[in-house]
């Protein structure tokens, strides 16, 4: 038993206490299987920094979760969110984002049903490849 049943994380640099890949650090926070959640909004350089371990945007325990436009089951159209700081903030329109919206179907104990939180791509499809080809242009 842990006293979280759900964890959400966005733009992270990774969750361990240094640089240990071959450690997930997932073990470390005991969180039950299909309960860790993650965004990996494109173009947020922070989020694939590695820092702290691997950015939970690598690791195929944590069920990534949409960054981008869409329209959610409640019929409402978000925004997506880019770069590193507009994951919390609303959209233009007054809405959450699309990365608000999940993070709220989180908080409020939502995410087992079916339909309500937007499913995503790991951090390698939603910038990882295209930072690595900006570095290769920098080295040119």
């Amino acid at each position: 038993m842990t006293a979280i049943d759900d964890v959400m994380v966005y733009g992270s640099p990774g969750l361990g206490t240094g640089h240990d890949f071959v450690d997930s650090s997932l073990d470390k926070l005991t969180i039950a299987t299909g309960h860790a959640n993650e965004m990996t909004a494109h173009d947020d350089p922070v989020a694939h920094m590695n820092r702290f371990g691997w950015s939970p945007g690598y690791m195929s325990e944590f069920t990534h979760l949409d960054t981008d436009a869409t329209t959610t089951a409640d019929g409402v159209a978000r925004q997506g969110a880019t770069g590193h700081s507009e994951y919390p903030r609303s959209g233009d329109n007054g809405e959450l984002r699309t990365s608000g919206y999940n993070t709220a179907v989180v908080i409020a104990g939502l995410a087992d049903v079916p339909g309500l939180l937007v499913p995503g791509n790991s951090a390698v499809e939603t910038g990882g490849i295209d930072l690595l080809n900006q570095l290769t242009e920098l080295g040119r």
